[in-house]
């Protein structure tokens, strides 16, 4: 077992003359893949609700499930916490915090060779795992990034005749949030507030969501964790607007 004392960074070269290293964060991260230990899980997305005549689309949409582990070592069991004078127990049992990070992935397993891995989802866990009372069965309940966006208070503004992309570029990096992207078809135009105020006591989960549904908008967090943000024209396209073709971007390794 290896503890970190502490992380030293050195920057040798920057690519612009005279200019600064700006390092807004660094922390060691504890990673493990546990896909052998999952029995089962569900994940429901949500991209927009067709099924409302009223408005089709409109809405930020968060994506939740949850998933069942057999904890057969008893990782997570808060009895087995790691002793550093034996080297025995877990180090995962006391930091079994209420936003354990998941990334869920689809392996297309030897092809020519490779493994290729398709993004499906980032989930982070809602509130500490339950423990069976086997202590071997754990149940962990998750939801994506928009946990982030309803703990955050939105900032007091008011803005006039500012489009929609520009409103929420100001929202989120308000917040430090930068993952965003905007897609809408190639000859449509941005939507365009005319009065874009928020008022005290709300979140930005709340703000988006009225956003969203003044705009015909959709909006949701993708399989790598991006905010996106998609007009009534893009979702749905007429004949010529624009393809609906599609690529899945996978990452490979090489097959064992």
């Amino acid at each position: 077992m290896d503890f970190i004392d502490g992380i030293r960074v050195v920057v040798d070269k920057m690519n612009v003359p005279n200019s600064t290293f700006d390092l807004i964060e660094i922390s060691p991260r504890l990673v493990a893949d546990i896909s052998d230990m999952i029995t089962s899980f569900a994940i429901t997305k949500t991209l927009s609700d067709l099924g409302n005549p009223t408005v089709p689309v409109g809405g930020l949409f968060p994506a939740s499930g949850n998933m069942t582990i057999f904890d057969e070592d008893f990782a997570f069991n808060d009895n087995n916490i790691f002793d550093p004078e034996t080297g025995l127990g877990s180090i995962v049992a006391e930091r079994r915090t209420s936003r354990i990070k998941f990334n869920f992935y689809e392996i297309v397993k030897n092809v020519d060779g490779y493994d290729y891995y398709v993004p499906l989802k980032t989930m982070y866990s809602e509130g500490v795992p339950t423990v069976s009372d086997n202590s071997t069965n754990i149940s962990i309940n998750f939801k994506d990034f928009y946990f982030y966006l309803e703990s955050e208070k939105a900032p007091e503004m008011l803005l006039t005749n500012v489009s929609l992309s520009y409103a929420i570029t100001v929202l989120l990096d308000n917040i430090g949030f930068s993952n965003y992207i905007f897609k809408r078809s190639p000859d449509e135009k941005d939507f365009v507030i005319p009065y874009f105020f928020v008022g005290a006591e709300q979140n930005v989960a709340q703000v988006l969501q009225d956003l969203a549904i003044s705009a015909q908008s959709a909006m949701y967090f993708d399989e790598y964790n991006n905010f996106v943000v998609m007009s009534k024209g893009y979702i749905l396209p007429d004949d010529n607007d624009r393809s609906v073709d599609f690529t899945f971007d996978v990452g490979i390794v090489t097959g064992k």
